[in-house]
């Protein structure tokens, strides 16, 4: 049995995240360290410590019970790997060799995929790494559930096992999807840059208006804000040596604040077939502050919410769906008819929009459904 200083003992973990977004998710773990659980079935005082900001991710130490953890409650990054074995190779001889001495049965039992990424390394040719594998480990199958993640950069090969499975932004909820919906941790982290300036009492207070909701994907990240992923499967639960506590329903002792971030919900959309999808997603949070209802965004509102309480976020139809004069006319209508305090747009980028009464901002970009695309924020004057 492990004796509390080994359970305690920091292990690498790296987290893989959109690009640019890095200090989104260095907040998001500075705001989780209070939900984490230790051995106990209490708040841990073994944080997780960020050591290292990469392009795209975060480096990691935690202990192993706590690390795991992260997968059911962060929802911004894509995936979490946790380090195995790393090692300097230069040649074809000596991974060989070393692939021979490795015991990846002492932690996975089953067909495993090899995921391999290289440069800068005098054993940059992927496939050639891959057949290395295939070959000394006879149970290697591009089919199977559990990754193994083999890293390569300056001869240093790393080795990290996959925690997730399917990528972290597969929800327990939310199964309908529109036409290319915005992915899930890309509206989480959208949400952030909308709220950053508002504390969580005040947001308690507001409404959230998506005016063109599709699916309803915004609504259904801010209504589990603070609700863990846990119904879905994580390769990390098909491990051996797993922590006794995540292999009961530990879920049971944390004490969470408000798991919805705003007060209500309104989305409106014009397709009655996206409303149903957004019935059925956001059904599954049972929460009677929601409304969802038919409505033309260029026409007047048959809804008045109240304009110093709501905040607005949109992520409208765009490339061969509508054209950008089409999206302009839209934000703007939007902006007009609501007058929200503050409002959150995502459209191609090329084109800057200004509306009267507002400040713009533009304050990202990124790539959606191969797309370029840009966040603009929307501030009232007064």
């Amino acid at each position: 049995m492990q004796d509390s200083t080994t359970k305690n003992i920091k292990e690498d973990f790296f987290l893989i995240g959109p690009l640019g977004f890095e200090e989104s998710f260095q907040n998001e773990i500075a705001k989780l360290q209070p939900w984490i659980l230790g051995s106990d079935s209490r708040p841990t005082s073994h944080g997780i410590d960020i050591v290292k900001v990469r392009k795209g991710g975060l480096e990691l130490k935690a202990p192993k019970l706590e690390g795991f953890q992260l997968v059911h409650h962060l929802k911004t990054p894509v995936r979490i790997l946790w380090r195995w074995k790393s090692k300097k190779l230069s040649h074809v001889a000596e991974l060989k060799s070393y692939i021979r001495s490795l015991r990846s049965t002492e932690i996975y039992e089953g067909p495993l995929k090899v995921i391999v990424s290289s440069r800068q390394s005098r054993l940059n040719n992927e496939k050639m790494i891959e057949r290395v594998f295939e070959e000394e480990w006879k149970f290697i199958d591009d089919n199977a559930d559990q990754a193994l993640y083999v890293d390569v950069y300056n001869d240093q090969f790393t080795l990290s096992w996959d925690l997730c499975g399917d990528p972290l932004y597969k929800r327990s909820w939310a199964p309908e999807k529109g036409q290319a919906p915005i992915r899930e941790n890309l509206a989480h982290l959208l949400l952030q840059d909308l709220t950053v300036d508002f504390t969580g009492p005040e947001l308690a207070q507001m409404t959230l208006l998506d005016p063109m909701m599709g699916s309803g994907t915004f609504l259904a990240e801010a209504l589990a804000w603070n609700r863990p992923n846990l119904e879905r499967k994580f390769s990390y639960q098909n491990l051996k040596g797993l922590p006794s506590l995540l292999k009961i329903h530990w879920w049971t002792n944390l004490s969470l604040p408000q798991v919805g971030l705003f007060e209500s919900y309104v989305g409106f959309d014009i397709d009655p077939e996206m409303i149903l999808k957004a019935q059925k997603n956001l059904s599954f949070f049972k929460i009677g502050n929601v409304c969802l209802k038919k409505q033309n965004i260029l026409h007047e509102p048959t809804l008045k919410l109240n304009q110093d309480q709501t905040l607005m976020i949109c992520n409208p139809p765009y490339g061969e769906r509508l054209a950008v004069d089409s999206i302009e006319k839209l934000i703007g209508a939007a902006l007009q008819y609501h007058k929200p305090l503050k409002a959150l747009f995502v459209w191609p980028e090329g084109r800057f929009f200004e509306f009267p009464g507002y400040e713009s901002k533009k304050i990202r970009s990124f790539s959606q459904g191969g797309i370029p695309v840009q966040v603009v924020v929307f501030s009232r004057f007064g």
